[in-house]
């Protein structure tokens, strides 16, 4: 009898297991369609009137949004290991953000956090034009 419920409740959990496995899968299924079409295209509709910023910390530069990039530095500034300096702001570009970091995701440290390379700064410089 006892050998007959520890089968079953190892079938359970197998069954459970699996479960979660699978709501994991369709959860990142779910967020990449998000960000490929629906949701984030009108979030992007509203990030368009922002400003899209560059703000650097030593050897590492955060790429963001903020309807005042002057405001957000002072603010990242309270807790940040080091002197902040804003590299650039570009304006009505906000939109843009998921995509930089997506182009940039090979140089991600955490975060909107990234190693600052010449990459970074071309890019910079193509979307300041």
């Amino acid at each position: 009898m006892r050998r007959d419920k520890a089968k079953e409740a190892e079938g359970v959990t197998t069954e459970l297991q699996d479960a979660l496995e699978e709501l994991a899968r369709a959860k990142g299924n779910l967020a990449y369609l998000k960000a490929k079409n629906g949701a984030v295209g009108f979030t992007n509709r509203l990030a368009q009137n922002k400003y899209l910023y560059f703000i650097g910390c030593g050897d590492a530069v955060k790429i963001g949004i903020s309807s005042d990039p002057n405001a957000r530095l002072e603010t990242l500034a309270a807790g940040a290991p080091g002197k902040l300096n804003l590299i650039a702001m570009i304006p009505k570009a906000g939109n843009l953000e998921t995509e930089c970091h997506k182009r940039l995701a090979h140089l991600h440290i955490h975060g909107e956090w990234f190693r600052r390379t010449s990459e970074i700064d071309t890019l910079i410089k193509g979307l300041s034009k």
